[in-house]
């Protein structure tokens, strides 16, 4: 029996179900299971009290459809024992709950980063090779047209030890899931379900249905993440295999409907989640049926069997080894007022804490033109939410701001900021709606923090780090020393033609080491600036000697330095004497210019290199050493010797401090 739930019961609200008061059980007989619902139905509407509970994928022979046998009296409370070796629960099990109390609190703290448990490393039932040879098979039933489509899943066991709740906390974190249940099982059983799915949502005679189907994995800067929502919503494979599933549950939805009420509002929509890209749907009915008739017209779910249901889920009992259990099955509560919320239970872990052992299983829709490597990768996007907690994001934004000037290139910073907070779904609205990020009200609540941090002897600028997470909008002012500063428009007095270590009076010097260790890729770190800085902390403390250190990526690349973006003098042309900028026409002359990395070579898109870059060719170009041109191109680790021996020039730029001069150190 489920001694204790905890569910997701809206966008921003978690709900704890206690004191459990009578439970409704089908172990092994699926003939019970029409009853069960009734009676189900029946107690919540006469007690007034919610019910929590789930069925399994194989409850769906209850309705002649074929799945696994279950072992009968497998272990208590007994049934099914899914693929991998996966806890036994009884095919149907919901109890009804004296007690709810919110958990939004308790569920929306920093999630605990893998602490208090051991779970992993996780091993796959189905290696690659085994899995194509399904996939060839799952091929030849569609050739023959015995099915459009199939959902073939297997399973990945691992051994786990500790508390399964904190568990939950980081695989909701990880994939932010609104339809996440916890259910605790007094056989020692724990269900996490971080589902972002939802199969059937019921207010009086409305119902609702979300299919998901087609994944993307996420980009690693907001640029790619769009071009991968916009390639997942374009692509005709995955549209197919959605619109497929969106009609099938509308034909199922059909059959218990009043007529004419099925609509499909919403079709191929893209959403975001922390580690995926997912397309969904929406249809909607109204139906008047009780609990029982409209199990039977749409369990299991259409996204997870795939088309036609009947013939399709019996190659998948011929093709998948042994039962699903609950994943794939739904979890869910009901409410009186003929109010149901059930998800598809997708992501989601079975933990078996007498035998330390957890089991999740994971799949993927098959049509002709899947691709088995494409597939199984596809399967490791969604598996991504098991290992590697990560802690909350916090983005962050370093100012200079000025009581005369306001804030530096705001604009650029407001943008990057919003951008940021889209990719990592960071809400932007405080009550009522209200915009956190107006420049109006950046700038009133710096001058606020700026005047409370003030003291009688500062009359200059101002470091502002703004920091924004899913909780808090905060600020933390300090003063710049020295006298107020404009870091568009540097003091320096360049000299009138550009030679490679020539003076370039009045920049601020720096001295910067290089760091021959390359920034690991396929991290978004590295695209948004954030407070996880501890990859740039740790260059820096190994050249204890250097104001800033230079990085480069796998291709042997330079790509910025831990605090700014940097450019680098280079030249077109014949090579011998350095031409002049002015002379760039002549024949056999070499043209100067400032060449900075491109984003795609893995770096910070800083705000001040966003502006001298969008200001290239206007009348007023931005001031830069000798009035040289900027271009992005890659810089290979190679041009060191250049800057080294005098023959080329390294600048560092930043919002907070505008142009720099580095020196590199003779030791680096």
């Amino acid at each position: 029996m489920i001694s204790r739930a905890i569910l997701r019961t809206g966008p921003n609200r978690w709900t704890q179900f206690e004191e459990p008061l009578a439970a409704i059980l089908v172990e092994d007989s699926p003939g019970r299971i029409p009853e069960a619902l009734r009676l189900l139905e029946e107690e919540v509407e006469g007690r007034g009290v919610p019910a929590v509970g789930f069925l399994t994928y194989e409850a769906a022979a209850a309705y002649g459809l074929a799945v696994h046998e279950t072992p009968r009296k497998a272990t208590a409370p007994g049934a099914t024992a899914p693929i991998g070796g996966s806890p036994a629960l009884p095919l149907l099990c919901f109890v009804l709950f004296g007690r709810r109390r919110d958990a939004t609190a308790l569920m929306s703290a920093d999630p605990p980063c893998g602490k208090g448990y051991n779970a992993g490393p996780w091993r796959n039932s189905l290696e690659e090779a085994a899995y194509r040879e399904r996939i060839q098979r799952v091929r030849s039933y569609l050739r023959a047209g015995d099915t459009y489509q199939v959902n073939f899943t297997f399973s990945m066991t691992a051994p786990f030890s500790g508390d399964s709740e904190a568990y939950f906390r980081d695989m909701c974190a990880a994939q932010d899931g609104e339809h996440a249940a916890y259910l605790e099982l007094e056989s020692g059983i724990a269900v996490l379900s971080a589902s972002p799915e939802l199969f059937l949502r019921r207010e009086g005679s409305r119902l609702f249905g979300r299919p998901m189907k087609g994944t993307a994995p996420r980009g690693l800067t907001a640029r790619e993440d769009r071009a991968n929502a916009r390639n997942l919503r374009r692509s005709p494979k995955e549209r197919a295999e959605n619109l497929m599933i969106t009609d099938m549950i509308r034909n199922d939805l059909g059959r218990i409907a009043i007529p004419g009420s099925v609509t499909v509002p919403r079709l191929f929509q893209v959403e975001r989640y922390p580690r995926v890209l997912q397309m969904v749907s929406r249809v909607e009915a109204r139906s008047d049926a009780s609990l029982a008739e409209l199990l039977a017209a749409t369990f299991p779910c259409a996204s997870i069997t795939g088309a036609p249901k009947k013939r399709t889920m019996e190659i998948i009992r011929e093709l998948e080894s042994g039962p699903r259990g609950i994943y794939t099955g739904s979890i869910g509560v009901l409410y009186p007022g003929r109010r149901m919320r059930f998800n598809v239970a997708i992501r989601t872990v079975v933990v078996d804490r007498r035998r330390g052992c957890a089991t999740f299983g994971v799949g993927g829709g098959i049509v002709w033109d899947s691709l088995p490597e494409g597939e199984y990768r596809e399967c490791a996007t969604k598996a991504n939410i098991l290992a590697d907690p990560q802690p909350p994001v916090t983005l962050l934004e370093t100012l200079r701001w000025s009581p005369t000037r306001g804030i530096t290139l705001y604009e650029g910073h407001l943008r990057r900021l919003r951008s940021s907070a889209r990719y990592f779904r960071i809400p932007l609205t405080a009550g009522h709606g209200r915009d956190l990020l107006t420049a109006e009200s950046l700038d009133r609540r710096i001058a606020d923090v700026a005047g409370n941090s003030a003291t009688p002897h500062h009359t200059g600028d101002w470091r502002v780090r703004v920091l924004l997470s899913r909780r808090s909008l905060e600020l933390q002012a300090e003063p710049i020393p020295g006298p107020p500063r404009d870091p568009l428009a540097p003091d320096a007095a360049p000299p009138q033609d550009y030679l490679p270590g020539g003076e370039c009076a009045g920049l601020p010097e720096r001295t910067v080491a290089f760091s021959p260790d390359p920034i690991p890729e396929g991290i978004p770190w590295i695209h948004h600036k954030t407070t996880r800085r501890d990859l740039y902390q740790d260059r820096l403390s190994a050249f204890p000697g250097a104001q800033d250190v230079l990085l480069c990526n796998g291709a042997g690349n330079l790509t910025e330095s831990c605090t700014a973006n940097i450019l680098v003098t280079r030249r077109t042309g014949p090579r011998g004497d350095a031409g002049r900028p002015g002379d760039a026409g002549r024949p056999g002359e070499a043209e100067w210019y400032l060449a900075t990395p491109p984003l795609t070579e893995g770096l910070l898109p800083g705000v001040f290199r966003e502006w001298l870059l969008a200001r290239r060719g206007v009348t007023d170009d931005p001031w830069t050493p000798g009035g040289l041109s900027i271009r992005e191109e890659p810089i290979p680790v190679s041009v060191l010797r250049e800057i080294r021996e005098g023959e080329a020039d390294l600048y560092l730029v930043n919002s907070l401090r505008g142009w720099m001069r580095a020196t590199l150190l003779p030791d680096s």
